[in-house]
């Protein structure tokens, strides 16, 4: 299954699950998350993230990064452990995806039960490594820098398949084909008015 589309100004944000945020802190690549947050949209992760569920990604690195930090509520941890019992989701990733509905925040998950449930009631969500696409997409990020963090990730990781980084290798590639050609159309209209005007005596 494809990464629902969704475009950055669609929703009020991002939120990361454990796995993912983990892949980029694990590969000593926190500054991308931080550069996502600073130039393209919001990134969070519950209060449970940095405290149980990836104690590695400590509030300093959250602070540090542009991270923010979401205080989940008394009701949404009691319906996330619900869900925990009569589903295989974890009651992190169950509450993820709580805060991600009650929020309005796009969903960043590489875990199928999370992005499946995501996928079945509405909650965009997209894989982890589709955040260095949209930097590049952005010029935020250059492609040879962005294909040698995704294939870090994949082999740090373990558990993602092959296919996920070839589909990730072909997005990256589209994504620098369309923007090549965005620079192309715009150049285009800024040189044929020069081209095209006469200038008159002095």
């Amino acid at each position: 299954m494809t990464d629902r589309k969704t475009t950055p100004q669609e929703t009020t944000g991002c939120i990361l699950d454990a796995s993912v945020a983990l892949d980029y802190h694990g590969t000593g690549n926190l500054s991308v998350l931080g550069m996502y947050s600073a130039y393209v949209q919001r990134l969070c992760v519950t209060d449970f993230t940095p405290e149980e569920d990836a104690r590695e990604l400590t509030r300093e690195d959250c602070d540090t990064h542009g991270i923010e930090i979401i205080v989940t509520t008394n009701q949404q941890r009691a319906e996330a452990a619900f869900m925990n019992s009569q589903s295989v989701l974890s009651m992190y990733d169950a509450l993820n995806w709580v805060v991600a509905r009650d929020l309005g925040l796009t969903l960043i998950t590489n875990d199928k039960p999370l992005w499946e449930k995501a996928h079945h009631t509405g909650v965009p969500f997209l894989r982890g490594l589709r955040l260095l696409v949209i930097l590049v997409e952005q010029r935020r990020l250059g492609i040879e820098a962005a294909r040698r963090i995704g294939r870090q990730i994949v082999t740090k990781n373990g558990y993602l398949p092959n296919q996920i980084l070839q589909h990730f290798l072909s997005a990256l590639n589209s994504a620098m084909t369309e923007a090549e050609a965005c620079d192309g159309s715009i150049r285009g209209q800024i040189e044929r008015p020069l081209r095209g005007s006469t200038r008159k005596g002095r």
